[in-house]
C-alpha cells in the first residue's frame, strides 16, 4: 500500500525546489527492489524510481551501482518473456542509471583539471554502472530482446544510452550489426526508425577504424537493394542521414562505395517513392563533394552519355537523368567552362533523336517515352536555373513544342509547363 501510494504522489507531485526531500526515498526503494520477495513490490520501486533518477539527486551516488547491478539480476530471471512488464521497467530503470552515470562521469571530466590524463583513462573505462561481465550479460539480453520483443522502446533506449557511453566491447559490435538489420528487417516502421537513430549515433560518434566503417557503409548501400519497399525506403532514409553527417574526407573516400548503387536503384527501383529517395541522396552527395572529386562522379555521366546503339540507351536515359541532378545540386559546377552548354546540345540531339523515331504505338503501350521526358525535366531545370543559355536554341524550342501533342501524357505536361 504504502509503495503505491508513493508511486501515485510521485506521479502527480510538483516538487518546485524540493526535490532533497525526495532523496530519502532512493535507500528505502533500493532496498525493496534488493531484499524484497514480491514481483509487485519491485514493481512499484523500479516505477517511483524512475521518477527519482530524473532529478539527478545526490543518493545516486552511493545507490547507482547497486541498484543496476541487482536490476540486471532481476532482468535476467525474467528476460525469457521480453514483453513482460517486469522486463520492461528493468530496461527502464537501467536506461536512466546508465544515463545518470554517464552525467556523472562528464561532470567529474570537466572539474578534475589536475590530471586531465589520468582522469580520461579512468572514467573512459567507467563509463557506464557496470561490471564488463555484467555488461557481456546485459548485451546478450538486448541482443534476445530487439528479436523478439513487440514493445521495444524501453529495450531500444538502454542501447541508445549505452551507445552514449561509447562503451566498446565485441558483444556490442555485433548487437549493432543487428540493428543494422533490423533496419530493414522490421515490419514496424517505429522499430526501423529506431534501429536507424541508434545506428546513425553508433557510425557517427563511435570509435572505429576504416575496415569496420567500410563494412557498415557497404552494408547499408546493400540494404537498398531490400526485396520490400518499406525496407528500401528505411535503407535509403538511413543511408540520406549518413551522408549528411559523415565527414567530408571520410564521405569523399567512400565516395564511390555511395553513387554507383544509389544510380542503380534511381534507374531500377520499381517504386517511384524509392526512385525519389536515391534522387536525393545523389543530390545530397554531390552538394558536399569537392570540385575534384564531383568532376571524377561527373564523368560517369559523361561516359553514359556518349553510348552508342540500342543497347545503350538505357546508359544515355541515366546520364541525362544525372545531368539534372547536378544541376539541382552544383549549379556552380555546370557554370564554369561549357559543361551546361554541353548538356543543352546533348539534350537537343536527344530529343531529335527520340521524337524521329517514337513508336506511338509502344508509347501508349508505356514503352520508350522515358528518355524524352527526362531530356525535358533537365530542360526545365536548366530554364529555371540558366534561361539565357536555352533562350536562343530554337531547335531545342522546336522539339519541346513538338512535345505537346506527344502521345504520352507526362511528357504533354511537362513541355507545356517549359513553354509556359
Amino acid at each position: 500500500f504504502a509503495l503505491r501510494l508513493l508511486y501515485s504522489n510521485l506521479k502527480k507531485a510538483k516538487l518546485n525546489g524540493k526535490e532533497m526531500m525526495a532523496d530519502p526515498f532512493i535507500e528505502i526503494l533500493t532496498h525493496c527492489v534488493r531484499y524484497s520477495k514480491d514481483t509487485s513490490a519491485i514493481l512499484l520501486s523500479l516505477k517511483s524510481l524512475h521518477m527519482l533518477l530524473r532529478l539527478e539527486l545526490p543518493s545516486m551516488k552511493i545507490f547507482k551501482k547497486v541498484l543496476s547491478s541487482q536490476t540486471l539480476q532481476i532482468l535476467a530471471t525474467t528476460s525469457s518473456n521480453t514483453n513482460d512488464e517486469m522486463t520492461q521497467s528493468c530496461f527502464k530503470t537501467l536506461s536512466l542509471l546508465i544515463t545518470c552515470h554517464l552525467k556523472e562521469v562528464n561532470i567529474s571530466m570537466n572539474n578534475d583539471t589536475s590530471n586531465s590524463t589520468t582522469t580520461l583513462q579512468h572514467t573512459n573505462k567507467n563509463k557506464v554502472p557496470l561490471s564488463d561481465n555484467q555488461m557481456q550479460v546485459l548485451i546478450s539480453i538486448l541482443q534476445a530482446a530487439i528479436i523478439d520483443t513487440e514493445q521495444q522502446n524501453a529495450t531500444f533506449s538502454v542501447i541508445k544510452a549505452i551507445t552514449a557511453t561509447k562503451y566498446i566491447s565485441p558483444e556490442f559490435y555485433d548487437l549493432t550489426d543487428s540493428i543494422l538489420n533490423m533496419t530493414v528487417q522490421s515490419q514496424q516502421k517505429s522499430v526501423r526508425q529506431h534501429a536507424a537513430t541508434i545506428f546513425m549515433q553508433y557510425l557517427i560518434e563511435y570509435p572505429m577504424g576504416k575496415q569496420k566503417i567500410a563494412q557498415h557503409l557497404k552494408q547499408m548501400v546493400l540494404n537498398v537493394k531490400y526485396d520490400f519497399e518499406d525496407g528500401r525506403l528505411s535503407a535509403m532514409e538511413l543511408l540520406y542521414g549518413v551522408i549528411q553527417k559523415l565527414p567530408i574526407p571520410l564521405l569523399e573516400e567512400f565516395v564511390h562505395v555511395f553513387f554507383l548503387p544509389l544510380v542503380l536503384q534511381l534507374v531500377n527501383d520499381n517504386s517511384k517513392v524509392c526512385r525519389e529517395k536515391a534522387s536525393n541522396c545523389i543530390l545530397t552527395l554531390l552538394k558536399r563533394l569537392s570540385n575534384k572529386l564531383l568532376q571524377s562522379v561527373y564523368e560517369y555521366a559523361l561516359r553514359w552519355s556518349a553510348g552508342q546503339g540500342d543497347e545503350s540507351q538505357q546508359l544515355r536515359r541515366t546520364s541525362v537523368q544525372l545531368f539534372g541532378i547536378f544541376i539541382d545540386a552544383r549549379l556552380d559546377f555546370m557554370k564554369k567552362g561549357s559543361r551546361a552548354e554541353q548538356v543543352v546540345s546533348y539534350i537537343s540531339d536527344c530529343l531529335d533523336d527520340e521524337i524521329g523515331s517514337t513508336d506511338h504505338t509502344n508509347v501508349l503501350l508505356g514503352k520508350e517515352w522515358e528518355m524524352c521526358y527526362f531530356c525535358l525535366q533537365t530542360t526545365e531545370k536548366i530554364g529555371k536555373c540558366i534561361p539565357s543559355l536555352i533562350q536562343q536554341e530554337i531547335h531545342l524550342w522546336e522539339n519541346v513544342i513538338k512535345c505537346l501533342v506527344h502521345p504520352h501524357p507526362w511528357i504533354r505536361f511537362i513541355s507545356s509547363r517549359i513553354v509556359c
